[in-house]
C-alpha cells in the first residue's frame, strides 16, 4: 500500500512527474516542481511518500533520489550554526545520498567537480602572525587539494604513500626518478587542471571582482559572501551530475543513465530555512551559466500566496487559488509536461513551476497509485555490446567498403549514396534483435528514383511506391519549369525497412505511406484546377526498422531544409516510440520550424514532443479509455494484460488501460500482467502458456497491448500449446493490430479459437463503413485493393498539411517563396480544419491533436484482408456530427469524452 495521499486528480499529474524522473527530457533539464495549496501536512506526505515510487519492490534503487531530512526545514538554533552553514551540509548529504541510492548496474558516480569545490572552499585560514604573498598560498591551495583528492581515491593515495618525501630525498637515482614520476608530475598536472582547463573556469563568472582563475577563488574564500559560495557548490554538483547522464561513449552505461537525480524537499520550505535557501539559490541561477541540468526537485510551499519570485505557476492565480473541485489536473498535467519540455531560453532563471493541489481524497486515486509503478529503462545486454560494436566500428566500416567494391562490381547488391540533398541512401548494419546477426537495411531520404532505392533485392513492396511517387515528382518539377506552378515538398519521414529477422510482418508506415501517395497525387489534380493551391512533391525519409537509425534519416530532412526552400512539412512518424519522440525533439532543436503531422501516432507523450507536431490520430489516453468502456459492456470483468515492457507506446497503452478499467472494475479485475518484448527473449510459446493458464483460472479476455509483429507468433504458440487447447480465447488489441489485420498472410480462418477486436482510426471496408467514398474509391483504382485503417491515416496526414500550406500560400498573396515556418502557425492558430477519412481534423494552440477524435473498435473477419465489423464507433466524425453514443441491437451506451 502506498503512503502517498490519495488527493483529487493526483493519478494524472503523478505519470507526469514519473516520465521526467525516470527519462529526462531531450534539452536534457529535469523540472523543479513545487506543491502549493491548502494547509496541511497532505502535500508534505506527498512528497515524502513520492520516494516509494523512486524504490522497486525488493528495495532496490530505481532512481538516484534523496529525501532532505527534516531538519533542514527549520531554522537553526545552536550556537554558531546558521541556515548558510547548514545549507552546505545539505548540499554534502545530497552529494551522498546521490552516490548512495545509484541503480544497480549503473556504475559509481563521480563528483569530482563537486569534491574539489567543497574542500576549496572548506578549508580553513591558516594563522599566521604576517599574511604570505599570493604564490605561495596559491601553492598549499594545490597541495592541500592533491592531498584530498588522493584520500578520495584509494590507489592514488597509495602511490603518495609510495613516493613520500623520503623518495625525492633518497640518495639514489632510481629513487628520486620513482618520486618525481608518481609524485611530482601528477601534481604538475592537477595544478594545470585546477588553473587551465574550463573545468572549473565557469567559477570566476560567479565571483564580484577579478579573478584569473579557480585558484584565485579559493585562496580568496574568506571573503566570499555565503550565497557565493552556495551558488558554486551547486553549479559544481550540477555540473558534474550532468556529465555523469552522458557517460564516455564506450560505457555500458551510456544508455543506463537515462533518469534525473531526483531532490525531494518535503517541507515546508519557509523562508530563513536551509531548503529554502537551496531552493532559492537553484531557482535563480544563471541559464547563461547552467544551461541544462540533470536534477528534479519535487518541494513544498503550502501557501499559495507566498510563492518566491521565480515560481511559475501552472493552471491557477497564486493570489486567487482555485476552489475545490474546479481544476482540471489532467490540463494541468499537459500544460506542466509542455512547460518542462520547451527549450530554455538563453538568459533569466531557471523555470520552476508550481502546482495547486487540494486536499479531497479519491479512493479511486489510491488505486491507481497501488497499481501504477514508475517503470525505468531496464539494464540490458545490448548495453555491452554497443561499447564492444563501437571498438569494431572500424573494422566494419572496412567491410562495408569492401562490400561496395564487389556490389560495384555486380557480385552484390549496391549500396547507394548519391550526392542530391533530396536521394542521399546509405546501408547500414542493423538487427532488431540483438541475438541474431546484423542484417541490412537502407536508411536516408530518397525522392523514388530507382537508382535511389530503399527497397532490399528481393523485396519489391516498396519498389513500386517509389518509382510512383518519383513519376509524380517528375510531374510537378515538369509544370513547375514550364510556368506558374509552384510546388511545395513534404517528407514521409517513418519506418519503411525492416530487417532480414523472422516474424516480422510489413511496417504500418508502408500502408500510411501508400494513402500519402493517393493524397498526393489528389492534390496535384486539384493544384490543376485551383490557382489557389500549390502541388506537392513527395519524399520519403526511412529511418530504419524501430526508428533504429532516426538521427541519419533526421540529419538529411535537417540538410534539406537549409538548402531547399521549397520544404513544407514532415508528416507520417508512423510509430509511438522513445526513439521516434527523440527524432521529433532533434528536429526541433536543430531549429526546423516545421509543421510535423503524425497519421498513426498514438503515445500520450508524442504530442508534447515540440510545438510544432501536431497528429490526426487520438491519442492512447482517448483509445484506452474506449477500450475500457467497451471491455466493460462487452467482454466481462477479467483482463490479461499482455505488454512490452521495453516499448513506449506497448507500456503507454497498457498503463492507460489499466488506470481506465481499474476505475470501473477495481484493481482486481487485472487478472494477470505478461511481459512479451519485441526481440527473441520472451519465447511467444511460454507467453500463450501464461496467458492460457490464466484464462483457465478464471474467465477473462486479453487485453494485447503489443506490436502487429508479435502477434502472429503469440497466435501460433495459443494454436499449438496443449494448455490452450480447447479454449475460446478473446483479444481486444490496439490500433497496431490494424497492420496484423490487413497483411494478406494473416489468415484468421487458421485461428478457429479466436475472436479478435482492434482499435481503427476508420471503417473504409468493413461490413457497417461507407465503400463508396472517394477516398475508397480512388485507392481501388491506383492500387487494386481495398484501403485499409492506416492507410486512411497517411492519406489524412497528408492532405493536413497540404491545407496548412494552401492556406499559408494564400494568406502570403499566393507568393510560392513564403516562409517554411507559416504553415506549423496556421495550424498552430487553428485556422486548418477538414474533414478527414478518419474524422473531423482540426487544431488550436492548446490541443495538437484532434479534440473528441473519431475512435473504432471493429471485430476482425476473414472473409477479406482488412475487413471487420464496427462493435464502437464514438467522437466527431464530421463538423455536423458528433457520436455520443454506441451500441447494436437496440442497446446504446454513452460514449468516452476523454481529450486529455
Amino acid at each position: 500500500m502506498t503512503s502517498i495521499p490519495p488527493l483529487r486528480g493526483f493519478d494524472g499529474l503523478i505519470p507526469v512527474l514519473d516520465d521526467f524522473a525516470a527519462s529526462r527530457p531531450s534539452h536534457g533539464s529535469g523540472p523543479t516542481v513545487v506543491l502549493t495549496g491548502e494547509p496541511g501536512e497532505e502535500i508534505t506526505r506527498v512528497v515524502a511518500g513520492y520516494r516509494e515510487r523512486l524504490i522497486g519492490p525488493s528495495g532496490e534503487n530505481l532512481v538516484p533520489h534523496v529525501l532532505v531530512e527534516d531538519r533542514y526545514f527549520t531554522r537553526p538554533s545552536a550556537p554558531g550554526a546558521t541556515s548558510d552553514l547548514m545549507a552546505l551540509d545539505m548540499l554534502d548529504d545530497i552529494a551522498d545520498r546521490f552516490q548512495d541510492t545509484m541503480p544497480a548496474g549503473s556504475g559509481e558516480l563521480r563528483l569530482p567537480l563537486f569534491r574539489t569545490c567543497r574542500a576549496a572552499l572548506a578549508k580553513d585560514e591558516p594563522r599566521r602572525p604576517k599574511r604570505p604573498d599570493l604564490a605561495v598560498r596559491r601553492k598549499e591551495m594545490v597541495e592541500y587539494l592533491y592531498y584530498q583528492l588522493f584520500e578520495r581515491h584509494a590507489p592514488l593515495k597509495w602511490l603518495a604513500e609510495l613516493a613520500g618525501p623520503g623518495m625525492l630525498a633518497g640518495d639514489k637515482l632510481h629513487q628520486r626518478a620513482i618520486g618525481l614520476l608518481v609524485r611530482e608530475l601528477p601534481r604538475a598536472i592537477y595544478g594545470l587542471w585546477l588553473t587551465r582547463t574550463r573545468r572549473l573556469s565557469w567559477a570566476t563568472s560567479v565571483v564580484r571582482g577579478p579573478a584569473k582563475d579557480f585558484l584565485s577563488v579559493a585562496v580568496n574564500r574568506a571573503s566570499l559572501d555565503p550565497t557565493v559560495v552556495r551558488r558554486i557548490l551547486l553549479m559544481a554538483l550540477l555540473k558534474d551530475l550532468d556529465r555523469a547522464t552522458r557517460p564516455f561513449v564506450l560505457s555500458k552505461n551510456r544508455h543506463r543513465r537515462e533518469w534525473s537525480f531526483v531532490v525531494l524537499l518535503p517541507g515546508p520550505a519557509e523562508d530563513g530555512t536551509p531548503a529554502r535557501r537551496l531552493l532559492d539559490t537553484y531557482g535563480r541561477l544563471d541559464l547563461e551559466r547552467q544551461r541544462t541540468s540533470a536534477l528534479m526537485i519535487l518541494a513544498t510551499i503550502p501557501v499559495p500566496g507566498r510563492l518566491p519570485s521565480y515560481v511559475v505557476p501552472v493552471g491557477f492565480n497564486p493570489r486567487n487559488p482555485p476552489r475545490p473541485g474546479d481544476t482540471d489536473y489532467r490540463r494541468v498535467a499537459n500544460d506542466l509536461r509542455a512547460a518542462v519540455e520547451r527549450s530554455p531560453g538563453r538568459s533569466g532563471s531557471r523555470p520552476v513551476h508550481g502546482v495547486c493541489l487540494e486536499a479531497t481524497q479519491d479512493e479511486g486515486v489510491r488505486d491507481w497509485l497501488n497499481e501504477n509503478w514508475l517503470e525505468p529503462r531496464p539494464n540490458r545486454r545490448r548495453d555491452y555490446s554497443r561499447p564492444v560494436v563501437a571498438v569494431f566500428a572500424p573494422a566494419v566500416a572496412a567491410a562495408v567498403l569492401m562490400v561496395a567494391i564487389l556490389e560495384w562490381a555486380g557480385i552484390a547488391p549496391v549500396p547507394v549514396w548519391p550526392g542530391s540533398a533530396d536521394c542521399r541512401v546509405e546501408t547500414v548494419m542493423t538487427s532488431g534483435d540483438a541475438s541474431l546477426q546484423p542484417s541490412r537495411e537502407r536508411v536516408g531520404i530518397t525522392n523514388g528514383d530507382p537508382s535511389c532505392t530503399l527497397d532490399r533485392p528481393g523485396e519489391r513492396r516498396l519498389r513500386s511506391l517509389e518509382a510512383l511517387i518519383h513519376k509524380q515528382n517528375e510531374e510537378v518539377i515538369r509544370l513547375s519549369k514550364e510556368g506558374n506552378n509552384p510546388y511545395r515538398t513534404v517528407v514521409f519521414f517513418a519506418p519503411l525497412t525492416l530487417p532480414a529477422d523472422p516474424g516480422h510482418i510489413g511496417p504500418s508506415s508502408l500502408l500510411q505511406l501508400r494513402g500519402a501517395v493517393l493524397a498526393q497525387r489528389q492534390a496535384n489534380n486539384a493544384a490543376q484546377l485551383d490557382p489557389n493551391k500549390m502541388r506537392i512533391r513527395l519524399l520519403i525519409a526511412n529511418p530504419g526498422d524501430r526508428f533504429g537509425h532516426w538521427q541519419t534519416a533526421a540529419d538529411r530532412i535537417i540538410e534539406l531544409a537549409r538548402s531547399d526552400r521549397t520544404l513544407g512539412a514532415i508528416i507520417g512518424i508512423s510509430q509511438s516510440r522513445n526513439e521516434s519522440i527523440r527524432a521529433i525533439r532533434y528536429l526541433h532543436e536543430q531549429d526546423v520550424q516545421l509543421p510535423i503531422i503524425g497519421s498513426a501516432v498514438t503515445g500520450d507523450a508524442v504530442s508534447t514532443a515540440s510545438r510544432d507536431y501536431f497528429q490526426i490520430s487520438p491519442r492512447n489516453h482517448r483509445i484506452a479509455d474506449a477500450m475500457a468502456v467497451f471491455a466493460h459492456h462487452k467482454l466481462g470483468s477479467g483482463a490479461v494484460v499482455v505488454f512490452d515492457p521495453g516499448d513506449y507506446y506497448s507500456r503507454n497503452l497498457r498503463n492507460d488501460f489499466k488506470a481506465d478499467y481499474a476505475r470501473t472494475h477495481g484493481r482486481k479485475a487485472i487478472l494477470d500482467e505478461i511481459e512479451y518484448s519485441e526481440d527473441s527473449s520472451d519465447p511467444a510459446s511460454d507467453v500463450a502458456s501464461d496467458i492460457c493458464g490464466t484464462l483457465d483460472q478464471a474467465e477473462g479476455f486479453v487485453y494485447f497491448a503489443g506490436r502487429a509483429q508479435q502477434f502472429p507468433a503469440l497466435l501460433y504458440g495459443m494454436r499449438d500449446r496443449p494448455e490452450c487447447q480447447g479454449q475460446q480465447i478473446t483479444v481486444l488489441g490496439g490500433s497496431a493490430l490494424t497492420v496484423f489485420v490487413a497483411d494478406p498472410n494473416s489468415r484468421l480462418g487458421d485461428y478457429p479459437f479466436l475472436t479478435l477486436y482492434y482499435g481503427a482510426f476508420s471503417d473504409p471496408i468493413s461490413a457497417g463503413g461507407n465503400t463508396a467514398t472517394p477516398f475508397v474509391t480512388a485507392f481501388r483504382q491506383m492500387f487494386g485493393q481495398e484501403p485499409e485503417s492506416d492507410a486512411a491515416a497517411g492519406y489524412d496526414a497528408l492532405r493536413t498539411a497540404a491545407a496548412a500550406i494552401n492556406r499559408a500560400y494564400t494568406d502570403r498573396g499566393r507568393d510560392p517563396d513564403f516562409d517554411p515556418t507559416v504553415a506549423a502557425e496556421k495550424l498552430r492558430g487553428g485556422e486548418v480544419n477538414l474533414q478527414g477519412e478518419t474524422g473531423y481534423i482540426a487544431f488550436d494552440r492548446t490541443y495538437r491533436a484532434p479534440k473528441d477524435k473519431r475512435v473504432l473498435i471493429l471485430e476482425a473477419s476473414d472473409s477479406a484482408p482488412g475487413a471487420g465489423t464496427v462493435e464502437m464507433d464514438c467522437g466527431q466524425v464530421s463538423r455536423e456530427e458528433d457520436k455520443t453514443t454506441w451500441g447494436q441491437q437496440g442497446r446504446s451506451y454513452p460514449c468516452p469524452r476523454v481529450d486529455y
